[in-house]
């Protein structure tokens, strides 16, 4: 009982850099982390994908995404969105 509700407090930060990266952090800790916190750099180099993947699963989901933080914090994701952006224009057909 006392093994249960502490691992209901656990919040495991999944703090990664790709979607990937956290989806095997997440298996490695199934049935151990009450929740998991998806952050502002794996949501915004990826996007809602390892939420869903979470969300699927069955785990209980903290997204924390707040963009007043460290400036520096700050203008490390804005430089990480501007790339996902360009990426994505890249892979787009182009119509000349």
């Amino acid at each position: 009982m006392a093994n249960e509700r502490a691992r209901q407090r656990l919040v495991v930060a999944l703090d990664v850099p790709h979607a990937r990266a956290g989806v095997a952090l997440a298996e490695k800790l199934q049935g151990r982390a009450g929740m998991f916190k998806v952050g502002l750099e794996s949501y915004t180099a990826e996007g809602p994908a390892l939420v869903r993947y979470l969300l699927a699963q069955g785990e209980r989901v903290f997204l924390d995404l707040k963009f007043h933080d460290i400036p520096n914090t700050v203008a490390s994701r804005a430089a990480q969105r501007r790339e996902h952006v360009q990426r994505a224009r890249r892979r787009r057909p182009r119509h000349d």
